[in-house]
């Protein structure tokens, strides 16, 4: 911000004076400008710091803390449900993500958006099922979410629960009607992320849910391929137990 004004004292440093008068006026002019850039300078300091206090910013503060009694206070005040924090999320995304039902609950009540999004395109319930939040997860489901929502590389909270080994949420989202051969924009399903990551437990469940075993990604590799490739012994052998080729 000061660099206008450190280009102007140098222009004036550097211009020879003419008389004293001339001087004395670029002197005043230099103070003048000088004084006009702090001023400016410390609004947008009292500016910054009445943002960070406002009610969202506090909302955001206390959705991070999990203090769900300052939530609702700040939520009665007028704070928007659908603020978002320094990282671009909702404050339910955020909630779900650090897997509090209490706050989700609360933020559900004053009207948020289930089916938020963040910058990756993921919902609150796609965000559960990646940090592995199973009861946010079936409270998500509880209120409507749409189990079939896919993020931006079209990754759906079953596919996320299956690749983290998640049996749990795996078996609550089958329940719930996800599709357990959906696939995302590489032709990857669930079953072939369990597979690759080893989760042996979830490929069992998808395998007893009748995944399709032998379904090929955009790349023609199979669940087996995949496991295979990254050395996942046990997925390996239990897919070839299954049928697998």
């Amino acid at each position: 911000m000061l660099r206008p004004i450190e280009a102007t004292r140098i222009r004036v440093a550097d211009s020879p004076a003419q008389n004293p008068s001339q001087g004395a006026a670029m002197k005043r002019v230099l103070i003048g400008v000088f004084c006009f850039a702090i001023t400016l300078s410390l609004s947008h300091i009292a500016r910054g710091q009445a943002g960070s206090n406002s009610l969202d910013d506090q909302l955001a503060a206390a959705v991070g803390n999990e203090n769900t009694a300052m939530a609702k206070q700040l939520l009665d005040k007028g704070a928007s449900v659908e603020a978002k924090n320094s990282d671009g999320n909702t404050m339910l995304i955020a909630a779900a993500a650090d897997g509090n039902p209490a706050m989700v609950t609360l933020l559900l009540e004053h009207g948020a958006n289930i089916e938020a999004k963040s910058e990756n395109g993921s919902t609150p319930l796609i965000m559960a099922a990646f940090y592995r939040n199973t009861e946010v997860v079936k409270l998500l489901l509880a209120k409507g979410a749409f189990v079939r929502a896919k993020n931006s590389i079209g990754s759906t909270a079953l596919a996320e629960a299956s690749e983290n080994g998640n049996v749990d949420a795996v078996k609550v989202l089958l329940d719930n009607g996800a599709n357990i051969d959906e696939k995302d924009i590489g032709g990857v399903t669930p079953l072939m992320l369990a597979a690759f990551a080893g989760k042996t437990d979830v490929v069992k469940v998808l395998l007893d849910k009748g995944a399709k075993i032998n379904t090929k990604n955009d790349q023609g590799n199979t669940a087996l391929k995949m496991a295979v490739s990254a050395s996942r012994t046990d997925a390996a052998d239990l897919l070839r137990q299954n049928g697998a080729h």
